[in-house]
C-alpha cells in the first residue's frame, strides 16, 4: 500500500472516529430532552475536517462522517431506519457548508486551505458567507429534514425541527471557526513555546470564571462572562475568542445538564438547554463582531504599514535620485557639497587630512565641435566609469562638479596618497585612448589640481570651499602648463582667482 493510500485510510478511520465520539456526546448530554444537546459538535468538526483536507478527499470524508454518525445513533439504540435517515441529515448539513464554503474558491486559496489560509473568517465576505450557509441556512435545511422524516416515522410534528435547528448551528458558529481557527499560524501562535503560558492563563481564568458562575449564581449573573471573552478576542485575537467560547459551551453544557448553575433551578432540561443556547449565541455572535471589527483594524494597519514602507521606500529612491547626475551617473554637485561637508567635519573631528581632487577634461568644447554634444555626453560618462574603477576605499567619492569638470573627495588622505591617486587616474583615462581627432595625442586627456588639508593642524578655521578654491588654482595651473599632468596645491592662502583656460 501506497504512502499516500495509507494516510488517506487513517485520516478516513480517524474522521469515522472523531465524529462518531462527538455524535456520541452529543446524544448523551441531550438524553432526557429528546437527544437534543446544547450544541452539537459533530457536523462542525466533520465540516473543519473536510476544509482542512484536499478537494479530492471531501466525499469520502463526508462518507466516514456519516458512518461515524450512524455509528453513534446505534449505540444510543436508536431504530435503523431512523439511524439511517437521521444521519443522512447531519451529513447532508455538512455537505451543503462545504459546496458553499468552496463555491467559486480559487485554486490557490484551495490549496493554503489545507493550513487554514484560505479560510480565514475574521475577512468581512467569508465569514458573511460562513454565518448564511454554514451556521444558518444548512442546519435550518437539515432540521427541517429530520422533522418531516420524524413526523413520517413517530409521528412527531415540527417542533422537532425548532429543537434541532439551535444545537447545530451554534456547533457550526462556535466549532467550525476554532478548529479552522487552530489551523491558522495566527491562532496556532497561541501556543507557540513564548505564548502559551500567557494562552492557558487567560483560558484558565476563563473557565474557572465559568465554573463560579455556573455553579453557583443565577441567570442574571451570565453577562459577567462577557467581560472575559471579549478580553480573549482583544488579547488573543479571534482565534482565542473562539476558545473561549468553546470552554463556556462546554463548561456550561455540564452544569446546565447535570441540573446546576446559572439557569432556573428545576425548569425542565429543554427549557434550561434552550436558555443556554440562547446566551451561548449572544456571545458567538459578539465574538464574531469583534473579531470582524479587530481583524479589518489589522487588515488596516498592514495596509497602512505597506503604504508607509513604500512611500518610504520611493522617497529613498527619489532622494538617491536627486543625489545622481543624470549624464554621468554618478555623484552631483548636491551630494557632493554634502559628503565634502560631513568628511570636512569628520577631519575636524579625528585631526585627520582631507584631499579633494578636480579633475577636467582637455579640449572638451573641441571634442563635442568635432563629434556632437551626445558623442561628448557619452565621453563623460566614459570617463567618470574608468575614474570611478581606480578608486578602491568606499569612502571616497566622484562627483560632477560642473560641465567636463569631476572631483574627487579622498577622506583621511595625505599629499603622497593624493598625488599617486591623481596620477593613477590621469594616467588609466590616458591608457583609455578615447579617440579624440581635434588634438595632437588623438585621445583625450585630464588635467587634475589636488588639494589636501588637516582641519585643526593650523587652527586657522577655514571653511571647506577654501579647500575647493585650492584644488581649482593647482586645476588651473595644470591646463597652464600644458594639460594632461597634476599639479598641487600648495597652501589654502587665496592667490589671483583662476582664469578659465582655453
Amino acid at each position: 500500500m501506497s504512502a499516500r493510500r495509507r494516510h488517506f485510510v487513517g485520516l478516513w478511520g480517524l474522521t469515522l472516529a472523531v465524529v462518531a465520539a462527538t455524535a456520541w456526546v452529543g446524544l448523551s448530554s441531550g438524553r432526557g430532552a429528546g437527544h437534543t444537546p446544547a450544541v452539537w459538535w459533530a457536523n462542525a468538526v466533520l465540516l473543519a475536517i473536510v476544509l482542512l483536507n484536499p478537494r479530492s478527499d471531501r466525499w469520502p470524508l463526508i462518507a466516514a462522517g456519516y458512518c461515524g454518525n450512524a455509528l453513534a445513533h446505534l449505540v444510543m439504540h436508536d431504530p435503523v431506519n431512523q439511524v439511517i435517515l437521521l444521519s443522512l441529515c447531519d451529513t447532508g448539513e455538512t455537505a451543503f457548508a462545504v459546496l458553499a464554503v468552496q463555491w467559486r474558491m480559487r485554486p490557490e486559496a484551495e490549496h493554503s486551505s489545507r493550513w487554514g489560509i484560505g479560510l480565514d473568517l475574521t475577512s468581512r465576505g467569508r465569514l458573511l458567507r460562513f454565518i448564511a450557509f454554514g451556521v444558518l441556512l444548512g442546519p435550518l435545511l437539515a432540521s427541517s429534514a429530520a422533522g418531516v422524516i420524524l413526523g413520517l416515522l413517530v409521528g412527531a410534528d415540527m417542533t422537532t425541527a425548532l429543537k434541532w435547528f439551535p444545537p447545530s448551528a451554534l456547533g457550526m458558529a462556535i466549532v467550525a471557526p476554532l478548529l479552522l481557527g487552530l489551523a491558522r499560524r495566527e491562532t496556532r501562535a497561541l501556543f507557540a513555546p513564548h505564548k502559551i503560558a500567557k494562552t492557558m492563563l487567560y483560558l484558565g481564568l476563563l473557565a474557572v470564571t465559568t465554573v463560579a458562575i455556573f455553579s453557583k449564581g443565577q441567570f442574571p449573573l451570565l453577562f459577567l462572562l462577557f467581560p472575559p471573552v471579549m478580553f480573549l478576542v482583544v488579547e488573543l485575537g479571534a482565534g482565542g475568542g473562539a476558545l473561549g467560547a468553546c470552554v463556556v459551551a462546554a463548561i456550561g453544557s455540564a452544569y446546565t445538564i447535570a441540573g446546576h448553575g446559572a439557569l432556573v433551578r428545576g425548569a425542565p432540561l429543554e427549557q434550561r438547554i434552550l436558555m443556554l443556547q440562547t446566551f451561548l449565541a449572544t456571545a458567538v455572535l459578539s465574538v464574531n463582531v469583534v473579531g470582524l471589527v479587530l481583524g479589518d483594524l489589522k487588515r488596516s494597519v498592514r495596509l497602512e504599514e505597506a503604504a508607509r514602507r513604500k512611500l518610504n521606500d520611493a522617497h529613498e529612491t527619489l532622494e538617491a535620485v536627486a543625489r545622481i547626475d543624470a549624464t554621468t551617473r554618478i555623484a552631483n554637485r548636491w551630494r557632493l557639497d554634502e559628503v565634502l561637508e560631513a568628511e570636512w567635519q569628520r577631519a575636524i573631528r579625528g585631526r585627520t587630512s582631507l584631499s579633494v581632487l578636480l579633475m577636467d577634461v582637455d579640449h572638451f568644447k573641441s571634442y563635442n565641435d568635432c563629434y556632437g554634444h551626445l558623442a561628448g555626453d557619452e565621453c563623460l560618462r566614459l570617463i567618470a566609469e574608468i575614474a570611478s574603477r581606480v578608486l578602491r576605499r568606499p569612502g571616497d567619492l566622484i562627483a560632477r562638479f560642473g560641465g567636463e569638470e569631476f572631483a574627487i573627495v579622498l577622506p583621511n588622505t595625505p599629499e603622497e596618497g593624493a598625488l599617486q591617486l591623481a596620477e593613477q587616474v590621469r594616467q588609466t583615462i590616458r591608457e583609455a585612448a578615447i579617440p579624440h581627432g581635434a588634438v595632437p595625442g588623438k585621445v583625450v586627456t585630464v588635467s587634475l589640481g589636488r588639494a589636501t588639508h588637516a582641519p585643526m593642524l593650523d587652527g586657522r578655521g577655514e571653511p571647506v570651499t577654501a579647500l575647493l578654491e585650492a584644488a581649482d588654482r593647482a586645476l588651473y595651473a595644470a591646463k597652464s602648463s600644458g594639460r594632461d599632468r597634476v599639479e598641487a596645491a600648495h597652501d589654502l592662502a587665496h592667490s589671483t582667482p583662476a582664469a578659465e583656460a582655453v
